[in-house]
């Protein structure tokens, strides 16, 4: 009798410990950029732009299409919401953390641009019906901003 007690005991804390840990987010899908409702700030307009985002985890894997007045681009993006340090290699080299504030998904960039540090600090949000995601960036530095504000559409 005594071990059953145990075993039980030890099956509700255990259920507690997996309830009790905070749920996040999750930001899957294709997103499509809404043109109309997003403020760019001093990035180029995209006339066309669709994210596709498989999130596992504390793990973001980011496919971005989009067409600007420079042409057709892919970009292919790993972030982590754990702390972690993720470097992207690029025309600019950005050094990427992400964290959760409640049920949003934040990361601080740093990077370098006209031989100055750039902090960026860039925030996503789900709308209450998940069909929409908000990412608002704000930037610091003299000669880069005002923040950039992109709307998409969730489109499945």
């Amino acid at each position: 009798m005594y071990k059953l007690h145990t075993i039980v005991a030890l099956v509700v804390f255990l259920a507690f410990v997996a309830f009790g840990q905070q749920q996040h987010q999750d930001f899957s899908g294709t997103w499509k950029l809404n043109v109309a409702e997003t403020q760019f700030g001093v990035m180029s307009a995209q006339k066309v732009r669709v994210d596709v985002i498989k999130q596992t985890g504390d793990v973001i894997d980011v496919v971005t299409k989009f067409t600007s007045d420079a042409g057709d681009e892919t970009l292919t993006r790993r972030f982590k919401a754990n702390g972690e340090v993720v470097n992207h290699q690029g025309p600019r080299d950005i050094k990427s953390v992400g964290s959760w504030e409640g049920d949003s998904l934040v990361f601080t960039n740093t990077y370098r641009y006209q031989d100055q540090d750039v902090l960026a600090k860039t925030t996503w949000t789900l709308s209450p019906d998940h069909h929409r995601l908000f990412v608002n960036t704000h930037t610091i530095h003299p000669e880069v901003g005002p923040d950039q504000k992109l709307v998409f559409d969730r489109q499945n």
